[in-house]
């Protein structure tokens, strides 16, 4: 924070006090994730999605271990010069955990066994330690496989190839979907089966589906915005049902593949409860059933996840589920470079 950086809506770690004291522990043991930022106020940090904690003092807590974390921290202490540092964690990084790297870790741990000599497994059985196959010849380059270096893809977001990005949300967010410019339908109307009894909630949810969540990095801009369609309508039709009524599930979804305005995607609301159910037994694949019988593609999407107290990462993930199953492209990857021959 003394370094400029907003922790706001970052997730931090801290002593919950879920690890009971073992003065034999590293101190960094008892560290858990303790909830996101919502506010700070005089030294003190305020979370949210925060099982344990409610609050903790800034100097007690830690930024989470993410890349982008540690990237920001590193553009505030190098003034912005931190690239070159980055490319050498990641060389640095690939030479531990690259297939080099770990055959030559893997042969040097296999030469340490061998030397203590064959293990005894058994009564009256050994096992011999070698070097791993194909690597006769002890060190990687003197005989042993080849290997090369693969780079994450590079996403693109237009027909032309000139909007381009490393991070698929980030690239979303900022130049829309690859095909904006030709996708249809421009307003989709989206209808949500759900049971009686969560149909408070149910609403609540979809309404931030489309509007959004305020000064939230994963979904502030909601899926119309989001996806550059002109708007969507979201249609929620409840129906009597228990958790173990599939009938129930078949009939709401037929009546809704017959009136005039079909919809061009249904999202099922289904529970926890019904997981362990099967075949005409399960809500969600007679629904699914039904519907893809009927030419509408299908969301299914359970009320526990919809019920988390940070719904933005789980609407992020919804909306490019729903634009990909309205036939929509959201990103395509680069070609990647051309394999050696000798593979």
């Amino acid at each position: 924070m003394e370094l400029g950086i907003d922790v706001e809506g970052r997730y931090v770690l801290a002593e919950t006090g879920e690890v009971p004291f073992n003065p034999d522990l590293d101190e960094h043991v008892y560290r858990r994730l303790a909830g996101a930022v919502e506010s700070v106020r005089d030294g003190r940090l305020y979370l949210r999605d925060a099982p344990v904690l409610a609050e903790v003092e800034a100097e007690k807590a830690s930024l989470e271990g993410r890349r982008e974390n540690l990237q920001d921290v590193m553009a505030a202490l190098t003034g912005g010069r931190h690239a070159r540092v980055l490319e050498m964690l990641e060389e640095a990084k690939f030479g531990l955990l690259g297939a080099d790297g770990r055959l030559n870790r893997i042969t040097a741990l296999a030469r340490r066994l061998a030397a203590a000599g064959p293990l005894k497994i058994a009564n009256g059985v050994c096992a011999e330690i070698g070097l791993p196959a194909g690597s006769e010849a002890g060190d990687v380059g003197g005989g042993g496989p080849e290997s090369a270096k693969f780079y994450e893809p590079t996403f693109v977001f237009d027909p032309g190839g000139d909007k381009t990005g490393k991070s698929a949300a980030k690239g979303l967010a900022e130049f829309g979907p690859f095909d904006s410019q030709f996708f249809t339908p421009r307003r989709p109307r989206i209808t949500v089966l759900t049971p009686r009894a969560f149909q408070g909630t149910v609403e609540v949810f979809m309404d931030s589906f489309r509007r959004g969540v305020p000064d939230s990095k994963a979904y502030a801009q909601g899926f119309a915005r989001k996806y550059r369609l002109a708007d969507c309508d979201v249609i929620v039709e409840p129906f009597d049902a228990g958790p173990r009524d599939a009938a129930a599930y078949r009939d709401a979804c037929l009546a809704v593949a017959k009136v005039p305005d079909r919809p061009h995607l249904a999202v099922v609301i289904t529970s926890e409860e019904q997981e362990g159910l099967h075949g005409d037994d399960s809500p969600y694949l007679v629904a699914k059933a039904a519907l893809m019988g009927q030419g509408i593609p299908v969301q299914e999407l359970q009320v526990e996840t919809i019920r988390r107290s940070d719904p933005a990462p789980t609407l992020d993930t919804i909306a490019l589920q729903c634009y990909a199953k309205l036939g929509g492209i959201p990103f395509v990857t680069a070609a990647p470079r051309t394999i050696p021959a000798s593979w």
